[in-house]
């Protein structure tokens, strides 16, 4: 089996070398020591100087092909293709999310190889997630529905990044109807579906308060009581804890993000 570990850094920055940083190592020697390979992968930064023209579905789509391109090479990797857990933080955790509440995105029909292969995935492990990437439908109206934040306050608290995620320089380019499309693809919540991968997820590092800086938006707890509350309405097997000082909610079974990923390529 396969753990692939994507990286965080809102988009902007990291690099996949961090899994063998000394918070993400003894994670991997883990891993290894239960004859389970690890895989980390870049992907394409967002421009944050005013060019940039694609927007969060550019790391998305990178990722995506990245899990592709890996089981395309399954043999000579000496790996179960269909044996694979995505494991990430920050922006590589919305990025599994995203990635395992897709329908299958395998092209069976093109001419690229790599394409052809699933995206389908055994289970996902998320720390410091985001639950969706339509910031202005879900993080205002759910996530964050227990602040009364308006999407024009969380919009200038965070109007630099907000520019760049949608690859957009004014407030007329956003409010296009394009932008409407976009938001939806980027949607994670609306997609869960009773056939998804089980989900580990764990935002217990930032403290529960007001959404009025990014680094307490991007992290808050209420992404993964989002996560839980849509998971378990749909069917989707769950292991979540959410909260800090206090914890509001921890998962009965204790089960921790290395027992989850071994749990997961043993079943």
């Amino acid at each position: 089996g396969l753990v692939i570990y994507i990286h965080g850094g809102g988009f902007i920055s990291g690099d996949k070398s961090i899994v063998t940083s000394s918070t993400n190592r003894p994670d991997a020697i883990h891993f290894l020591n239960n004859n389970i390979a690890v895989a980390s992968i870049n992907y394409r930064l967002l421009a944050t100087n005013g060019t940039e023209d694609v927007g969060v579905l550019k790391p998305l789509h990178d990722s995506r092909r990245a899990l592709q391109y890996i089981r395309s090479r399954a043999e000579d990797f000496n790996i179960d293709k269909d044996n694979i857990v995505l494991n990430g933080s920050s922006a590589g955790a919305g990025t599994a999310l995203w990635i395992a509440t897709r329908d299958d995105m395998q092209d069976l029909s093109n001419a690229d190889p790599v394409l052809r292969e699933s995206t389908r995935v055994k289970g996902i492990a998320l720390r410091g997630t985001q639950s969706s990437y339509d910031i202005e439908g879900v993080w205002v109206n759910d996530v964050f529905g227990d602040y009364d934040v308006s999407w024009t306050e969380l919009a200038t608290t965070n109007q630099a990044s907000i520019s760049y995620f949608y690859a957009v320089n004014s407030v007329a380019a956003y409010n296009d109807p394009a932008i409407d499309a976009y938001r939806a693809d980027v949607e994670m919540l609306s997609q869960f579906s009773a056939d998804d991968p089980e989900i580990f997820a764990n935002n217990t590092g930032t403290v529960v308060a007001p959404p009025i800086v990014s680094n307490i938006a991007n992290h808050h707890a209420f992404h993964v009581r989002e996560i839980k509350e849509m998971a378990d309405a749909v069917g989707i097997p769950n292991v979540c804890y959410y909260g800090k000082n206090p914890v509001i909610y921890e998962d009965p079974s204790g089960e921790t993000l290395r027992e989850f990923i071994v749990r997961k390529i043993s079943e």
